[in-house]
């Protein structure tokens, strides 16, 4: 499990160390950083797995991106601590022609193979969805892109009893179809393979994606990634950007406590969020008991210009569902709008 993550001179961040829990919840104000810390995770996985010491992802340009503007100094160092050892990243000499990278050994790339990611781009409503070489397969893909060739490929391996919806459900793809159903109301996933395009056509009660809306195919990935159990390992990291894109409150509430009872079951999950009801159905997790209120942290980022540097605010969570306290924007502006709305004239 990742337990902290030190960030220097990196972005909005001058020194900072996050701490993690086996549910690790980043939310907060645009813009405020919160990005920046999945991307950090991301860059050291890299960097330690390619050998070369590059940390750089496909959008990133130079270091001098990645290096905050809040100092002079012309480096910027990454580094997470997992299982009690550290992994490191860091760009020297950022402000000349120059500038080199220093990372750990490329041979410790499977100490870090275990972490998946899911971004915020995934894709939308896809009739078509690649096959891709099976073997080679090992998550849903970055954009969600092998949702349907992961889950055929595990479509009988055997979930967690704590994740069923129903007991009599074991495999994979029964569970993804019965949290789906919790999503939207009795919708069934079915697809087809054809083997001659190395394609997947799925299908939402026989209708084609693209006829149904974003919020099933944005989620799919989602509850795939939550709900798989690899018995191969005894670890996994799962980081998700956004998990309730397109889906209306309550869905978000129920997508809620399966991230909860994801985490409760053995695997580390580290979610980007904006939704209130998502750090809703954590918190009614937390009083239900589905989960361990010691293994919650919810991390809320503020960053009032760009000229300042990111805060960062822990609220403590009780077994209860409450918060120790709120921060400031912490969720509130429906409180704030009804108050408007409620003054006379």
């Amino acid at each position: 499990m990742i337990t902290e993550l030190y960030l220097k001179n990196y972005k909005s961040f001058l020194e900072r160390k996050i701490e993690f829990s086996p549910l690790t919840v980043l939310s907060g104000m645009n813009a405020s950083g919160k990005s920046s810390v999945i991307q950090a995770i991301r860059m050291i996985q890299k960097s330690c797995g390619d050998g070369l010491g590059d940390p750089r992802l496909d959008d990133h340009v130079s270091p001098n991106q990645l290096k905050t503007k809040l100092t002079k100094d012309d480096y910027y160092h990454l580094s997470l601590t997992k299982d009690s050892k550290d992994y490191s990243t860091e760009a020297r000499s950022i402000g000349s022609d120059s500038y080199e990278y220093a990372s750990d050994d490329g041979q410790r790339k499977k100490d870090l193979a275990c972490i998946s990611y899911i971004s915020a781009d995934r894709l939308g409503p896809k009739n078509q969805l690649p096959a891709g070489n099976a073997s080679e397969i090992a998550d849903v893909g970055v954009n969600g892109e092998y949702a349907i060739a992961f889950l055929d490929k595990f479509r009988y391996s055997k979930v967690l009893e704590s994740l069923r919806l129903n007991a009599d459900s074991v495999n994979l793809f029964d569970n993804v179809n019965a949290w789906l159903s919790v999503i939207s109301k009795g919708t069934l996933l079915s697809y087809e393979n054809n083997q001659s395009q190395n394609a997947y056509f799925p299908a939402y009660d026989g209708i084609s994606p693209s006829e149904t809306g974003f919020g099933l195919s944005f989620t799919l990935p989602v509850i795939i990634a939550l709900l798989y159990n690899d018995e191969k390992k005894s670890e996994r990291i799962v980081m998700i950007e956004n998990p309730e894109a397109h889906l209306h409150p309550a869905a978000q509430t129920s997508l809620g406590l399966l991230i909860a009872l994801a985490a409760a079951s053995g695997k580390q999950v580290i979610i980007e969020t904006h939704s209130d009801h998502i750090i809703d159905g954590i918190r009614i997790a937390t009083k239900q008991n589905k989960i361990h209120s010691s293994d919650v942290k919810i991390h809320f980022f503020k960053r009032n210009s760009f000229e300042e540097e990111t805060s960062i605010e822990t609220p403590e969570l009780y077994q209860d569902g409450r918060l120790s306290f709120w921060p400031e924007g912490f969720f509130d502006q429906s409180l704030k709008d009804k108050a408007l709305l409620a003054r006379k004239n």
